[in-house]
């Protein structure tokens, strides 16, 4: 079952959270040098904090982002210290293989040498593979001679997020400050006079306040720290429940949820593993990787075919979209859904959207960067003409001529499309060949209406022969379609009823010069391109990628020319009541054949 989570795990794919060093504010500028005088370097300005609003709801100050102007408001509440971020800069989840997304680091010290960061984690992404849970929270030490240490106690500080929004997302952090034991501040006395610095994002977006900290050391920079007095900070109105200890016990179910979904995974119980992550979704409606397992259990589930209609997992993503819309990522993973589905004009109005979002508003690179992948996408997924108008726009512009983020995008969407549309060229060119030949049929009477297939004679001569002749021998008559994926094949002609018959004979694989699109008929196979075609075939319900990604390794053998609205009616346990052989040329139809595989 894990190889069915792993698949999928590898469909998402976030931005990693590492944070590089930020830049120091510019140095001012001394006295030049005398001439034969050695250099030396100007003095450096005594970095300046700033100075936070007194207000009665609390001490605020305005934090400086890319995307605007955010805030950071401190306060009291129930005898702790209150930390409200109101952060402007995107949200991401994370990367279950690399990372834990968005960090949040509240740095306090007394002495300025020696400080603790409170490292919180707003609802990150959870990966059922890794060995330890991801932490929502961490504690470290810092000073001015030692690295990064991490600490093994009693969490010192709570925190609740809400990342619902697309360029803006808040945390708060309950700081008992008993429990921030660093020289000048212990539990039976504790400081009054605190120094405080903050660190938010990631290698994506990432933000230092104030200005002058170095977040790397921040023993070196603690003169640009904020200063002030817990004594002195408003309190507001006591809460009944210690909103501490209630983000700690939220936290702490979280983690025993994870362990349940883990658990059933184990068991190899699907169905156990995707109750659990819906329950999750509910009882925590802020965790966004409760919507993320929701979502990825139920996708594996569906491209390993073992999924339930009650399953849906276009809904599950969408949820999982709204969870975190800024994830630029996700939403295309949401559009490509769409596409998948043949749900073009769905897509482009979600895109409309989300191009008009503040997701990409004022941020040309974003949206040129999700305009890109996108058009690869549409054109992947048939939609041709969509994608060169998707790409038309930005011919010519900075972000697909010089951009280096972004160019290389824009190069392989036209190249996609392109080669795309030479294929689609040539298969024209193919129709008006064979609209002047006299190619054989199969009709198909089927329990959602009729379906004639047009078969490629000239292209697969051994494998129409071996279908025209089964058909005319009644082998047909009577077998089911087993096999539905939707938006890529409806699949039959197996006598065992379940994928593992055979006619009593193999054939050589014909592969041609044609590719996949909707409509087109391919053999099934147990090995691709190794002659272990039958009696099955399939019927491509949509021009998605995957259905094109079929091309070169399957044996293309027809296209429906009539009737393909009732090929896309059919469903697993659908028969073939009877299926016929007309418009055939004028000698008998005997294939070559080759004995059965003894392993198959």
């Amino acid at each position: 079952m894990f190889k069915y989570v792993t698949a999928a795990l590898a469909v998402i794919c976030m931005g990693a959270c590492t944070v590089a060093a930020l830049p120091r504010t510019p140095e001012s500028a001394g006295p030049q040098p005398l001439q034969g005088e050695p250099k030396q370097d100007p003095p450096k300005a005594e970095p300046v904090p700033p100075v936070g609003e007194k207000k009665e709801d609390g001490l605020w100050f305005k934090v400086p982002f890319e995307r605007g102007e955010g805030s950071l408001r401190l306060c009291k509440q129930n005898g702790m210290l209150r930390a409200d971020l109101d952060a402007r800069q995107p949200y991401y989840a994370g990367n279950g293989q690399r990372d834990f997304g968005t960090l949040v680091d509240l740095m306090l010290t007394v002495d300025g040498l020696n400080g603790r960061h409170l490292l919180c984690y707003p609802s990150p992404i959870w990966d059922p593979r890794s060995q330890d849970f991801p932490p929502f929270r961490l504690e470290a030490t810092w000073d001015k001679t030692t690295a990064l240490t991490y600490v093994a106690e009693a969490p010192g500080f709570g925190a609740q997020a809400d990342v619902k929004y697309y360029d803006t997302w808040k945390v708060t952090l309950y700081v008992d400050l008993r429990r921030v034991t660093v020289p000048g501040s212990t539990p039976a006395s504790v400081a009054d006079e605190w120094r405080l610095g903050l660190l938010m994002g990631n290698r994506a977006a990432a933000t230092s306040w104030p200005a002058g900290l170095d977040t790397n050391a921040p023993a070196k920079s603690a003169k640009a720290m904020v200063a002030f007095k817990f004594s002195e900070l408003p309190e507001l109105a006591e809460l009944e429940n210690d909103p501490r200890e209630a983000a700690i016990t939220a936290e702490t179910e979280m983690h025993a949820a994870m362990g349940r979904i883990r658990a059933q995974l184990q068991l190899q119980s699907l169905d156990g593993a995707v109750k659990e992550a819906a329950d999750a979704t509910v009882k925590h409606p802020n965790a966004v990787w409760a919507r993320y397992m929701a979502w990825l259990l139920a996708y594996s589930a569906e491209i390993s075919e073992m999924g339930k209609p009650e399953w849906d997992t276009l809904a599950l993503l969408k949820a999982y979209v709204e969870a975190a819309p800024g994830q630029s990522q996700v939403q295309l993973n949401y559009l490509e859904q769409l596409l998948m589905r043949n749900r073009g004009a769905d897509a482009a109005k979600h895109l409309e959207a989300l191009l008009a979002s503040p997701l990409c508003t004022g941020k040309k690179e974003t949206a040129a960067g999700i305009s890109f992948r996108h058009a690869a996408k549409l054109a992947g997924n048939g939609f041709l003409p969509e994608a060169e108008a998707l790409l038309k726009p930005w011919e010519g512009t900075p972000e697909a001529t010089k951009n280096d983020n972004t160019r290389l995008l824009y190069n392989q969407a036209m190249n996609d499309l392109s080669r795309l549309k030479q294929q689609w060229q040539d298969e024209l060119t193919f129709r008006e060949e064979d609209a002047k030949k006299k190619n054989p049929r199969l009709v198909l009477e089927t329990s959602q209406g009729k379906v004639v297939l047009e078969l490629f004679e000239d292209d697969a001569p051994n494998t129409v022969a071996a279908l025209v002749s089964l058909a005319q021998k009644g082998f047909y008559n009577g077998l089911t379609f087993h096999r539905f994926v939707e938006n890529f094949v409806i699949q039959g002609g197996c006598p065992k009823g379940d994928g593992t018959g055979d006619p009593g004979y193999r054939l050589k694989s014909e592969i041609s010069r044609r590719n996949h699109f909707r409509g087109m008929v391919g053999m099934a196979c147990s090995r691709p391109k190794a002659g272990t075609e039958g009696s099955q075939f399939y019927i491509c319900l949509s021009d998605a990628a995957m259905v094109k990604n079929l091309s070169g390794s399957y044996v293309i053998v027809g296209r429906v020319i009539e009737g393909m609205e009732a090929a896309e009616k059919l469903r697993a346990g659908d028969k073939m009541t009877k299926v016929t052989a007309e418009n055939l040329r004028d000698h008998e139809y005997k294939p070559e054949t080759l004995p059965p595989l003894k392993n198959e």
